[in-house]
């Protein structure tokens, strides 16, 4: 075929391309009809997607509208913001307490002398710094790397709870001085220094004066020596309370200050004549020899303290008020439930702090549940609308499930609610409706009456609780009721759920060896060699715990002696323990320590670090026991649904019926359990307004069975059905236009050739005349 011919309409003068466009368009009706419904169900899929989200608004907001906890918020307003501020917890006390702040708690803060310049040499040693007699980190000096500024230096490196400042102080005359800051408040934190420097100006801080005899008939040479870094001068005064040759007995001398502060001093029997730290950094050093019972003497010394470690001081109460001292600025236990943070102190200034329940809280969740729960109304009263002027209509008009999930949402919100042991019966009561305050709106929509919610809160939250949220109840005492899960059945207290419990939870503990109980006439001494212990408590790992030095007549003063310096470990602040005497008979004893917390996790480990403390208190020869968790399961018609424990708290497996996450605590003990069998009687379960609607708008909203995915996936698929059979019109319709386009290049093929044979004939024609003409004049 000539290629001219392939040209539409060349030969003919007819638009062939736009014919066979015109044919294909008339052909393809099918499928812009399936276009139109496609598109219309992309539309109505866009609308599913818009509800799923607006109901997913409205979940979100009754999440904290459902649990006790979520209603019974507290708050803490203070008149004197400058002095303190308070939170409250949701256990707060409510009440008004009266406190004024006499001082607050401060760091230890210490300065040395002066030095002509951040360069002097201090010499070569060690520096040795610590904190409440704790946390010690030495320093080495070495030549070429041993000046003031070398030192404040390698503090800072050494990362303790010390740090060190070097100022220029601006004087004439050795401006350069060297400030330590503790890191920790409290009136025991004071910092300690040992420095062996030499061969350099040596690190000047507070000064120690010589000894002074009173009386003294031993032959031991008594000498003071060290810093002092005590809050303020104090003059010491030393008394041989037990007396004995030294190196060979235990020696105990008794201290005291001017500034109320008291100690010991003790030698064991290893003692070899090294300087001994009495109090901030100061040391006494005693000579071969021995010293008497009654040998006394004093020492004076000059502090180096710039600012005096202190705790906080706050009196409570005001016609007779206590006076409460802390070693922190916060407070957390002096009124149940509130954190007090002290901000400044000014004596004799009454500051009152109100605790009570925080309505503004609860309403604010009902505020914006009720926003979301309109905004979804407004949805669905769009999507239902038909206007008969324009005959405009909504997308979800006449769809069912639509239809329904509307019809479920405001029956779960409106309707009576029985047997919940509270007056309320329905939002109205407390203020929430289609109709408030002499107004009705008639859209569905809900309001607030403000007075009424707010009254109903104040004077029976427990039955605004009862009717919104999910609320339970035992019969037996021994079980609490915690949580109803968002797929956990409410039974309306209607035979309820029996709770089995097969293994009562239990606590981790470990028992030292037994021992001879110390006496006032076999005391138990611990001292520097003696005195330190580490703990593992629930898998966290204590520092070295210094257990205060002294005699200890009893075991429990003893066990209380432990208990102190474990509360006092900063790694063990979040966990607890309990240390107690236990009476083996015959005048021995052990040590038990027990963790608060129940469970598998719940374990107490005695880590040896080599001190003798732990021969000497049968440390060493006991055995850890790990707590255990809850055992058991529910019971439910007959059937048993399993559980799984965790510490106390029993909870239903999510494959259950109706116990899908309910939990209990059980606080009965393996001896109640072994006593009363394993039958813990029942729990009822009520599900109120705002948690029956969460439920239902979990159920709607389910990723799997939910009626929302259900549609949203049968509209795709019904647009992918749509777009297959418009993609199979489309397919067939090009082999049309191939076959149409062929057929008109046919025809102008078929023209094409007309055209040339009628030319030919044509010329032929033409030709005729002139042979005849010819022809005439040879005749003639």
């Amino acid at each position: 075929m000539n290629a001219t011919n392939s040209i539409s309409g060349l030969i003919s003068g007819l638009d062939t391309a736009a014919l066979v466009d015109s044919l294909i368009q008339y052909d393809r009706r099918p499928a812009y009809v399936l276009e139109a419904r496609k598109a219309r169900e992309e539309l109505r899929l866009a609308a599913y997607d818009a509800l799923e989200a607006a109901m997913a608004n409205l979940k979100n907001s009754l999440t904290g509208l459902r649990r006790p906890s979520d209603f019974r918020t507290m708050r803490a307003t203070v008149t004197g913001p400058t002095i303190m501020n308070a939170t409250a917890g949701q256990n707060a006390s409510p009440g008004t307490y009266n406190l004024s702040v006499e001082q607050l708690a401060q760091s230890h803060q210490v300065v040395s002398l002066g030095y002509s310049s951040e360069d002097v040499v201090l010499g070569t040693g060690t520096v040795t710094l610590s904190l409440a007699g704790t946390e010690e980190v030495s320093v080495e000096l070495s030549d070429g790397a041993n000046t003031l500024r070398d030192l404040t230096d390698a503090i800072n490196a050494a990362g303790s709870d010390i740090t060190a400042t070097l100022v220029n102080t601006g004087s004439d005359s050795n401006p350069w001085q060297l400030i330590l800051s503790g890191a920790e408040t409290g009136e025991d934190q004071i910092i300690t220094i040992d420095s062996t420097l030499t061969g350099g100006s040596g690190l000047a801080l507070g000064t120690v004066g010589p000894v002074v005899i009173g009386a003294q008939t031993g032959t031991s040479t008594v000498t003071s020596g060290g810093h002092y870094t005590g809050n303020s001068d104090a003059n010491y005064s030393f008394t041989v309370a037990t007396g004995g040759v030294l190196g060979a007995d235990d020696i105990i001398i008794d201290w005291t200050n001017d500034q109320g502060q008291s100690g010991q001093v003790v030698l064991d029997s290893s003692y070899t004549g090294e300087p001994v730290e009495v109090f901030g950094s100061m040391t006494l050093a005693f000579g071969a020899g021995d010293l008497v019972s009654g040998d006394n003497w004093t020492v004076g010394s000059v502090a180096s303290t710039i600012q005096t470690a202190q705790d906080s001081i706050v009196k409570f109460g005001t016609s007779d008020p206590i006076t409460v001292s802390n070693s922190q600025n916060t407070l957390t236990e002096l009124v149940t439930g509130v954190t007090i943070n002290l901000l400044s102190a000014d004596p004799g200034t009454n500051v009152t702090i109100k605790v009570e329940q925080d309505t503004s809280a609860v309403t604010g969740k009902i505020e914006n549940f009720v926003n979301e729960y309109n905004n979804l109304i407004q949805f669905f009263n769009d999507q239902f609308s038909y206007d008969p002027d324009s005959e405009n209509a909504g997308l979800l008009l006449g769809d069912r499930s639509a239809m329904t999930v509307d019809n479920d949402i405001r029956y779960a919100l409106m309707k009576s609610m029985q047997n919940l042991g509270t007056e309320f019966s329905s939002l109205s009561q407390i203020g929430i409706g289609t109709s408030v305050t002499d107004t009705l709106n008639t859209d569905g929509k809900l309001a607030i009456d403000s007075e009424t919610l707010t009254a109903a809160l104040r004077d029976d939250l427990d039955g605004v609780i009862s009717l919104l949220g999910s609320t339970g109840s035992a019969l037996d005492n021994d079980i609490n009721f915690l949580n109803a899960g968002s797929h956990t059945s409410a039974n309306s207290g209607v035979n309820g759920y029996g709770v089995h419990v097969t293994t009562a939870a239990s606590h981790g503990s470990y028992a030292g060896g037994s021992f001879a109980e110390p006496s006032m006439g076999s005391p138990l001494t611990l001292g520097p060699t003696n005195d330190n212990l580490k703990l593992n408590i629930d898998s966290v790992e204590s520092d070295t715990i210094a257990v205060a030095n002294g005699n200890y007549t009893s075991g429990t003063q003893l066990a209380q002696a432990i208990q102190d310096a474990i509360d006092a470990d900063e790694e063990l602040s979040n966990v607890h323990v309990i240390v107690s005497w236990v009476d083996d008979g015959g005048g021995n004893g052990h040590i038990e320590m027990t963790s608060k917390s129940y469970g598998e996790s719940s374990k107490v480990e005695v880590m040896n670090i080599g001190s003798s403390i732990y021969g000497d208190i049968g440390l060493d020869s006991g055995a850890s026991t790990d707590g255990v968790d809850v055992e058991g399961f529910f019971m439910v018609n007959g059937e048993v649904e399993e559980a799984s424990g965790s510490g106390r708290i029993l909870t239903g497996n999510q494959e259950n019926g109706a116990t899908d996450s309910l939990s209990v605590e059980v606080t009965i003990t393996a001896a109640e359990l072994a006593s009363q069998g394993e039958d813990q009687g029942t729990v009822s379960i009520w599900s109120g307004i705002t948690d029956s609607l969460y439920k239902t708008m979990d159920n709607f909203l389910d990723e799997v069975t939910g009626t929302i995915e259900l549609r949203q996936t049968a509209m795709r698929d019904t647009i992918d059905d749509f777009d297959d059979q418009i993609k199979a019109i489309d397919s067939r319709l090009e082999i049309r236009r191939k076959r149409y386009t062929a057929e008109f290049q046919r025809m102008e093929q078929l023209i094409s050739e007309m055209q040339s044979n009628s030319n030919s004939f044509n010329s032929m024609l033409a030709s005729l005349p002139t042979i005849s003409s010819s022809s005439s004049s040879s005749s003639g």
